[in-house]
């Protein structure tokens, strides 16, 4: 499916802004209180909507690439020329430039070399000492927690297509409805599993497994306007009910969302823009970091704007200079 004729350009940069409206209030006051979502469901923030609807559109965009080309190579190497480039650089950044300027003079004495490579590796949130002293949450970015369950959830797209080519769809069927039984019992505390990095898997795996499903079965849905209006009530009927509300947003917003992704362009042509929605999420935790150090008190309004604007503008040149480059290297033959 062409960029051009879709609007999926549009929505990720809608959820990378979603992830800052979520996190301006919570990196200010340590908690909750003031997020919209929150105080509207008491369920999921604005921030883990997005990220969920991440994982869907991943699911089934990523589905469909496999679909449409089962090469191991080549799939391989287009998911890591699109997800590491712009999580290194950012990450390099983070470690090697905001941190010394705001970890304090003990910074460099503490920086674990060896440890920080492995998370820079393993597409982790980078391991550094701690900055931004006496503020909440005083990581250098910890909104970099979804990438390794990002591309392993690629992996397991490829792994699934290598191991089972003839039942892929069955497959993706069975492991939908597992991983909602698995999400809704370690929610309700049917089961407590042995590190949060299993109970973040479950989740992603969980809303990654419903856009892959969409992809899978794409032919026997109907993709209408009404019928995701419909969902969208259930969704929000859903929504207060914990664990029920991330489970309705996989399935439900996710179908509505893809109804929308789907169609025609509206008035704005978002599609002509740079494709800045992963840099603006990639850089826009230390950006509201770095404003609230040198503004702790201000005001919702001018951090959500500020955050926003800064963060898209680092997003912009991020696949300027970054990621598009990378992606090149593919129209090179080297996928």
């Amino acid at each position: 499916m062409a960029e051009r004729h879709n609007n999926f350009n549009m929505l990720r940069l809608v959820f990378a802004s979603m992830v800052i409206l979520s996190h301006v209030p919570d990196l200010q006051d340590g908690h909750r209180q003031r997020e919209l979502l929150t105080q509207v469901f008491g369920t999921l923030s604005f921030g883990e909507l997005a990220v969920d609807s991440f994982f869907v559109l991943s699911g089934y965009l990523v589905s469909k690439s496999w679909m449409a080309r089962p090469v191991a190579r080549a799939y391989l190497a287009a998911r890591l020329l699109r997800i590491f480039p712009g999580f290194a650089v950012a990450s390099l950044i983070c470690a090697l430039v905001v941190g010394p300027m705001y970890g304090g003079a003990e910074y460099l004495e503490q920086f674990n070399g060896l440890r920080y490579a492995w998370t820079w590796i393993t597409l982790a949130p980078p391991s550094t000492p701690p900055v931004f002293a006496g503020t909440p949450y005083p990581l250098l970015n910890a909104s970099l927690w979804t990438i390794r369950y990002e591309f392993f959830c690629y992996l397991l797209v490829m792994a699934l297509g290598l191991l089972l080519p003839l039942q892929q769809a069955r497959v993706w069927a069975a492991l939908a409805v597992v991983l909602v039984v698995a999400f809704v019992s370690l929610r309700m505390g049917g089961w407590t599993p042995p590190s949060p990095m299993v109970e973040n898997l479950v989740r992603c795996a969980m809303v990654f497994s419903a856009g892959a499903c969409f992809a899978w079965f794409e032919s026997g849905w109907v993709w209408s306007g009404t019928r995701a209006a419909v969902a969208l009530l259930m969704w929000l009927l859903l929504m207060p009910l914990n664990p029920l509300a991330e489970v309705a947003t996989a399935w439900c917003w996710g179908y509505a969302i893809l109804v929308f992704a789907k169609q025609g362009l509206g008035p704005l042509a978002f599609h002509r823009l740079p494709d800045m929605s992963y840099g603006t999420y990639l850089y826009a935790w230390p950006i509201n970091k770095i404003l609230l150090w040198h503004w702790p008190d201000m005001p919702l309004v001018w951090g959500v704007t500020l955050t926003m604007a800064l963060s898209m503008a680092a997003g912009a040149l991020s696949w300027r200079f970054v990621e598009r480059p990378a992606l090149r290297l593919k129209q090179r033959g080297l996928t």
